[in-house]
């Protein structure tokens, strides 16, 4: 039969291992980088009794090698940042799927608003005022005005005698046809700033997104625009009616055509011609 000494020394020791368990534990939490042998109690209780034996000034040298090492693992070279084009990457795709421009262009799906007993009948009749009645007056207003000018114009152009006073003619011709076509739309533009006047050294630049721009613009004064020479209709436009303005064309895959026209354009701007129009987009 154990003695009391005994007794007394194992209830020490429970307690001991209690208590170690409970330092273990806690020095577990406070050493995130330290690693401790998972085993049975007794090899818990064996390591917490080797903790207990543990000073505050080794406790906290263990701390810092654990955390060094910790960083160590996690840390890269400033050259392997440098040469790393990881982040570069994951940007330009991030980009390319969140393209901000692109979505601008992406029609989204309209609510059908007007699928009501209420309201069916009064987009029936906005439906037929628009295609049976507007659309007509502004196809037949557009028709005719292209009918007007390509009159007036080529009569002017064949049996007028060559000199200032015909282009200033062929000039405003080309207004009235450009803004017949804005008034098809029934379009509203307001122009702010002081008009386009002839000059030596001056040059306009605009925005441009499509043909229409030019439109606009001309409506509102003569100019002459550096342009792309295209085929079709567009082409005998450019070549028959707009080359009264002075326009400059070129072909995109000629070299010889971009020198001519840096030429031709150095020699307009300091020339008394008409103002000459840049699309900053399209040149």
């Amino acid at each position: 039969m154990p003695s009391q000494g005994s007794q007394a020394g194992a209830a020490a020791t429970s307690d001991g291992g209690a208590g170690g368990g409970r330092q273990l534990q806690s020095f577990s939490s406070f050493l995130p980088g330290l690693t401790m042998p998972a085993g049975t109690h007794h090899a818990a209780a064996a390591a917490a009794s080797e903790l207990g034996d543990l000073t505050d000034r080794e406790v906290e040298q263990a701390y810092v090698q654990a955390e060094e090492e910790r960083l160590q693992a996690h840390s890269h070279s400033l050259l392997t940042d440098m040469l790393s084009i990881e982040s570069v990457l994951m940007d330009a795709a991030s980009a390319v799927v969140d393209d901000s421009f692109n979505k601008c262009f992406t029609s989204s799906p309209s609510d059908n608003w007007n699928w009501n007993l209420y309201l069916f009948p009064m987009w029936l009749l906005g439906v037929f005022f628009r295609y049976a009645i507007l659309f007509p007056l502004r196809l037949a207003g557009l028709m005719g005005t292209f009918g007007v000018f390509f009159a007036l114009f080529f009569s002017v152009k064949a049996f007028w005698p060559a000199g200032r006073n015909k282009l200033a003619l062929e000039q405003r011709l080309i207004r009235f046809m450009c803004g017949g076509f804005v008034a098809s739309w029934t379009g509203v533009i307001r122009f702010h700033g002081p008009r386009p006047t002839r000059g030596p050294g001056r040059v306009w630049v605009a925005n441009h997104t499509s043909m229409i721009d030019y439109i606009i613009l001309s409506s509102y004064s003569a100019f002459a625009v550096i342009m792309q020479l295209h085929g079709g209709w567009v082409g005998f436009l450019q070549t028959k009616c707009l080359d009264s303005l002075g326009c400059l064309w070129f072909n995109r895959t000629e070299v010889k055509d971009r020198h001519l026209v840096a030429q031709r354009m150095r020699a307009h701007i300091h020339a008394d011609a008409t103002p000459l129009l840049i699309f900053p987009e399209g040149t």
